[in-house]
C-alpha cells in the first residue's frame, strides 16, 4: 500500500507523466532522483527514501554513488527497511564500472562512513558491492555529479568485526580469543586479522591462558596489535591512496607500511581485504605481522591455564613468583592438582576462635602481600588462608610463609621415560629448595616407576594427566611442567620420614632411648644406616644385650650415623662418624640381584623401596642386617648373662670358667632358669659336671641344623632344622629326647650361645653295652662290614626256606599217581642164578633189569620218596 504524505509524493505521478510528454531528461542535467523516477522499477525505493525523509538529502548531494536497489531486490528482502539502512546505500564518491580500474575499491557510505566493497572486472564484465550484483551499471546524474547502480539484492548492514569474522572460517582462531577481549566500542578501525594457519603458535594451553582472568591483559593487548584506528585500504573513493598515508600505528604501537595492494612492510600480503564491518574495515593476513613473540609464554602463563591460579598464589606468597616468570632459566615443575596450601613450614598463627581474630589475621596476611598478589589471586587465596587459620598448625606442617614451594621445581629440565628407570628403581633429582640442614645444598626429590599402575611416582606422589588435555607434560620454554596429584611436602623429620612400611620402629626406638631421634644442626647433613626389625630379630640374643647396654647400643649406633651426606648415586667416599671417632669408606655394591651399602667393608643389605629415604637433615638407608663394630666387644659371657646369669656360675663351680675365653670359641647351650630348676639342677647337683659339659660345644654348626661336639667325651650333638624359627637339638645317637633353640646370639669372636628350653641330660645317653664294642668306638667302616655279614646270612637262610617249600609241594602229586597206576604182571621169565641168589637174600628187585627166567614186581618210583628221610631216594626190594 502506498501511502502518500506529502505535497511531493503526489506530484511523483505528475512528474512521470510529464517526463513521458516531454521525452527523457538529458544525463547531464538529471538528479539522482530523476534517474528513479524515469522508470517504474525504482517505485517501492522512492517510497522508502520519502518515508525517511531524504529525497531532500539526496538532492543536496554532489558526487555521490546511489546503489539502487530495484524492485525485484525489494521483493525478495525479508528484513526491516530503516533510515540507517537507506544511508548505507549512499557512497561517497563516484564508483563508475567505466571509470574504475579492476579490483577491489571502497567507498565511504553516508552511514557514519561505514565502508562497501566495489569490486570491478572488465574481463567479465561484472560489478559487485559488498558481494550483491550489480544488474545495471552507470546510470548517470550529472546535474549532481552522481551515479546510480542498479542491483538485484538489498545490502545488508554489517555487524560488528568480532561477529563479522566469527563468519570466516579462516578465522575461527582468532574470532574465538578477540570474542573474550574487552576493547569497547571502535569506529573506523581497521582489523588485519591472522588465519588459523598464523595462529598455529597460540596452543590450546596458550589460548587458556589467555581467556583465563589474569590472561585479559595479555589477550587484549595480542588483539590490539592487529588494530589500526583508521580505515586502511589501498584506494580510497576509487583514488590511491597518497605516499604519506601509507604507515599507520596499531593499538600496541607497531607501526605497519601499506603498500597499494596492502601489502605489510614490504612481506605479508593479504589473502583477502576490504571486508566491510560496521566498524571499519577487515583484512585477512596468513601472518601474525610481527618478527617478534606477540607473547612469551611462562610456566606461570601455563599454570594459570591449567588452572592453578591458587598455586600461582601460594607461590608469590612466598616470594617465589620469579620461579614462574620464565627467570629460573631449565627448571622441571611439578605442579600439585588437588589444593595446594603451601608447601613447607608454616609461621604460628594465633589460634584464637574468634571470627573476628581470624579476620584480623587474614586482613594482616592480604596486606602483607597485597603488592604481590592482583585482585583475583588475593580473592582466589581467602578459602586457603582461613583454612590454615583455624587448623591447629604445627612449624613442621604446610604453611603460606615458606621456601617449601620451591621444592616442586627441579633444578634441571626433565623428560620422564621408562628406559630412566632400566637400571635403576628410582632417580634422585636436586630441587630448587635449599636447606642450611644439608649445608645450603638442594633438597632432593625421588622419581620412580610403578610397572602395575603405568604411573611415574615422585616423593610417593602420583604424576597425573590432565582431563582436559589427555597429558601430564607442559613444556614451556626451558621448563617442563608435571601434574601430581597433591601437593608435595619436603621432608620432615626422621621420624615421620621413615614410614611404618619400612619396619624400623624398634631402630627409632632405641635412637629415641639414646637421644640420637633429633640430630643436631651441622650444616652438612646426615647419612643413616638404620636396621629394620627383622635385622634386630636375627641378632637375638645379641639384641637383648644391646638392648639392656646402653653404651653398647650407642657405640653400635654411633657407627651407623655419619655427618654428611652419602646417596644411592653418590661415588665412593669417606664419611666421619656420628662421634667423629675415625672416618669410615661408605661404597655401593650390587652383585646382580641385591643392593649393599658397603660401611668399611661390611655389606648392609638394602632393601630397593628402603634406601634414599630423604628427611630434613638428610638421607636414610634402611638395611635388613646388622653388624658389630669392631669398637664395641660382644662376649659370650654377656649373652650368657643375657639369657641366664646362673649358668656363668654353674660353669664356674664346674671349674669350667676357661671355656668362656674369646680365644678358645666355644659355643653354648643355655637352659632357662626355670626349666634348670625344674630339673634341680644346682650348684649342689652331683653330677653337675656332666651336666654342663654337654652344654658346652665346638666346631659348632647347629644352626644350619648339623652336628657339635660336646666336651663330654664322645659325646655329639645334632640338630634337626624344621623350619628357620623351628630347630631341635639332641644326642647324636641317644635316647629320643630333645631341647628347642629358643633363640641364638654372636659374640664378637663368632662363637654362639643358643637358649634353650630344657637341659640336656647326661641320662639321654645309651650306656654301652659289654657283649659289644660301644657305639663310641664302634668305627664307620666295621659297621659297614658287619651289616653285610648279616644280611647275606639272612639273604640265604630265606633263600633255602623258600627252596625247601617248594621242592616238597611239587612231589606230593607225584605219589598220588604211583598210587592209582595198576600193576602189570608178566610172563615170568627163567631165572638165572643171580636171580635166585637175589631172591634167597631178601632182594626183589633185579639188579640188572631184563634179566632172564625170573619175575620181579617193581614198586612205583616217586619223586617225593627223598622227603622220608630228606636225603635222597631209597631203593630196596618189597616186603
Amino acid at each position: 500500500m502506498l501511502l502518500i504524505s506529502s505535497p511531493l509524493s503526489m506530484l511523483l505521478p505528475l512528474l512521470s507523466l510529464l517526463t513521458l510528454a516531454l521525452g527523457q531528461i538529458p544525463p547531464e542535467s538529471r538528479t539522482i532522483v530523476d534517474v528513479l523516477a524515469e522508470t517504474g522499477q525504482f517505485s517501492i525505493l522512492l517510497r522508502h527514501l520519502q518515508r525517511h525523509q531524504l529525497i531532500p538529502f539526496l538532492n543536496t548531494q554532489r558526487n555521490i554513488t546511489l546503489v539502487a536497489p530495484d524492485n525485484g531486490a525489494f521483493a525478495q528482502f525479508g528484513g526491516q527497511v530503516t533510515r540507517e539502512l537507506l544511508l548505507y546505500h549512499i557512497l561517497n564518491g563516484s564508483a563508475t564500472f567505466e571509470n574504475s580500474t579492476d579490483g577491489s575499491h571502497v567507498y565511504l557510505t553516508a552511514l557514519d562512513h561505514v565502508p562497501v566493497d566495489v569490486v570491478v572486472s572488465h574481463k567479465k564484465e561484472t560489478m559487485a558491492v559488498n558481494g550483491v550484483a550489480v544488474v545495471e551499471t552507470d546510470l548517470l546524474a550529472g546535474r549532481q555529479r552522481g551515479i546510480v547502480q542498479v542491483l538485484d539484492s538489498v545490502l545488508e548492514l554489517p555487524s560488528t568485526w568480532q561477529k563479522e569474522i566469527g563468519k570466516i572460517p579462516r578465522l575461527s582462531h582468532f574470532a574465538k580469543l578477540a570474542n573474550k577481549a574487552r576493547l569497547g566500542d571502535l569506529s573506523n578501525m581497521t582489523l588485519l586479522a591472522p588465519s588459523n594457519a598464523a595462529m598455529r603458535m597460540f596452543t590450546p594451553l596458550m589460548d587458556a591462558y589467555l581467556t583465563c582472568t589474569d590472561g585479559r591483559k595479555d589477550l587484549e593487548h595480542i588483539v590490539n596489535h592487529f588494530i589500526v584506528d583508521e580505515l586502511v585500504y589501498g584506494s580510497r573513493d576509487g583514488k590511491p591512496i597518497p605516499l604519506p598515508s601509507r604507515e599507520y600505528t596499531a593499538r600496541d604501537g607497531t607501526v605497519y607500511s601499506f603498500s597499494d595492494l596492502l601489502t605489510v612492510n614490504s612481506t605479508w600480503a593479504p589473502l583477502q581485504s576490504n571486508i566491510p564491518c560496521q566498524n571499519g574495515l577487515i583484512h585477512v593476513y596468513d601472518s601474525l605481522l610481527s618478527r617478534d613473540e606477540l607473547l612469551v609464554f611462562t610456566p606461570r602463563m601455563a599454570l594459570q591455564g591449567l588452572g592453578l591460579d591458587r598455586f600461582v598464589a601460594l607461590l608469590r606468597l612466598a616470594g617465589l613468583g620469579e620461579l614462574i616468570e620464565g627467570k629460573g632459566g631449565e627448571q622441571t615443575v611439578f605442579a600439585p592438582m588437588e589444593k595446594p596450601s603451601a608447601m613447607g613450614e608454616s609461621r604460628e598463627f594465633p589460634r584464637d576462635s574468634d571470627s573476628r581474630s581470624r579476620s584480623r589475621d587474614l586482613s594482616y596476611l592480604l596486606s602483607h602481600h597485597q603488592a604481590s598478589l592482583s585482585r583475583d589471586e588475593q580473592t582466589a587465596l581467602v578459602p586457603s588462608l582461613l583454612a590454615s587459620l583455624e587448623s591447629d598448625l604445627r612449624p613442621s606442617s604446610s604453611g603460606l610463609y615458606s621456601e617449601g614451594g620451591a621444592y616442586h621445581f627441579t633444578q634441571s629440565e626433565l623428560i620422564l621415560s621408562r628406559d630412566l628407570f632400566k637400571h635403576k628403581a628410582h632417580l634422585l633429582v636436586d630441587t630448587k629448595m635449599k636447606s642450611k640442614k644439608i649445608g645450603y645444598r638442594s633438597q632432593r626429590i625421588k622419581l620412580s616407576y610403578d610397572e602395575v599402575a603405568d604411573e611415574y611416582v615422585i616423593n610417593d606422589r602420583r604424576i597425573v594427566s590432565s582431563p582436559k588435555y589427555d597429558t601430564n607434560l607442559f613444556v614451556v620454554g626451558n621448563s617442563s611442567i608435571y601434574l601430581i596429584d597433591e601437593e608435595m611436602e619436603p621432608p620432615s623429620g626422621l621420624a615421620s620420614s621413615v614410614a611404618p612400611i619400612f619396619h624400623t620402629s624398634r631402630s627409632l626406638f632405641y635412637l629415641n632411648e639414646l637421644g640420637r631421634l633429633k640430630l643436631p644442626l651441622n650444616y652438612a647433613g646426615w647419612t643413616v644406616i638404620l636396621p629394620t626389625t627383622t635385622a634386630w630379630d636375627d641378632l637375638g640374643i645379641t639384641t637383648e644385650y644391646l638392648s639392656s647396654n646402653k653404651t653398647a647400643l650407642t657405640l653400635l649406633f654411633d657407627s651407623l650415623i655419619f655427618h654428611n651426606l652419602f646417596y644411592s648415586d653418590s661415588p665412593q667416599t669417606k664419611l666421619p662418624t656420628y662421634d667423629k671417632s675415625q672416618n669410615v669408606s661408605l661404597s655401593w655394591v650390587h652383585d646382580g640381584k641385591n643392593d649393599f651399602v658397603s660401611v668399611g667393608g661390611d655389606l648392609y643389605r638394602v632393601n630397593t623401596l628402603e634406601y634414599d629415604v630423604l628427611f630434613n637433615s638428610g638421607v636414610v638407608h634402611t638395611v635388613e642386617n646388622v653388624f658389630i663394630p669392631s669398637a664395641l666387644d660382644v662376649t659370650v659371657s654377656n649373652l650368657i648373662e643375657t639369657t641366664n646369669s646362673d649358668f656363668l656360675e654353674l660353669l664356674q663351680v664346674s671349674n669350667l670358667s676357661y671355656t668362656l675365653d674369646p680365644a678358645l670359641g666355644y659355643s653354648f647351650l643355655v637352659p632357662s632358669e626355670d626349666s634348670m630348676a625344674a630339673e634341680n639342677i644346682s650348684v649342689h647337683s652331683p653330677d653337675l659336671s656332666d651336666y654342663m659339659k654337654l652344654h658346652v660345644i665346638q666346631n659348632n654348626t647347629l644352626s644350619s641344623g648339623g652336628s657339635a661336639s660336646t666336651l663330654k667325651n664322645g659325646v655329639s650333638l645334632v640338630a634337626k632344622k624344621f623350619s628357620e624359627k623351628l630347630l631341635m637339638v639332641s644326642i647324636f645317637q641317644g635316647i629320643d629326647r630333645e631341647a628347642r633353640i629358643l633363640n641364638r646370639g654372636i659374640a664378637s669372636n663368632n662363637a654362639t650361645v643358643f637358649a634353650i628350653d630344657r637341659p640336656l641330660s647326661p641320662s639321654w645317653i645309651i650306656p654301652d653295652n659289654p657283649w659289644f664294642p660301644s657305639h663310641d668306638h664302634l668305627r664307620t667302616p666295621v659297621a659297614i662290614f658287619i651289616g653285610i655279614i648279616i644280611g647275606l646270612v639272612a639273604f640265604f637262610a630265606i633263600l633255602s626256606c623258600l627252596l625247601w617249600v617248594f621242592l616238597g609241594k611239587s612231589r606230593e602229586p607225584d605219589e598220588e599217581r604211583a598210587a592209582s597206576t595198576p600193576v602189570v604182571v608178566t610172563k615170568p621169565k627163567p631165572k638165572s642164578r643171580t636171580d635166585v641168589l637175589r631172591q634167597e637174600a631178601g632182594v626183589n628187585t633185579p639188579l640188572l633189569a631184563g634179566g632172564s627166567g625170573k619175575t620181579y614186581a617193581t614198586a612205583p618210583m616217586s619223586v617225593n620218596q627223598p622227603r622220608k628221610n630228606g636225603r635222597g631216594l631209597k631203593i630196596g626190594p618189597q616186603h
